[in-house]
């Protein structure tokens, strides 16, 4: 299990995709073909993320979802 576990975190790490698909309405879902990737590195993805992050700590235990540490 931990095997599988870091294959995943590595493969998220080396090959960080934040492309969003669009969705198409007659299928019911998104197509996931023919889009254009958008790559980066990890590194990047995560600076993003955190310069975006809400406070969601609070927010999760406010509605009592997960505990706050």
């Amino acid at each position: 299990m931990r095997h599988c576990l870091g294959y995943l975190r590595q493969s998220l790490m080396c090959a960080a995709d934040t492309t969003l698909e669009p969705v198409d309405a007659r299928l019911g879902g998104v197509i996931g073909w023919g889009n254009k990737r958008a790559c980066c590195g990890y590194a990047a993805l995560l600076k993003w993320a955190e310069e975006r992050r809400g406070h969601d700590l609070k927010a999760f235990s406010d509605h009592g979802l997960g505990s706050q540490r």
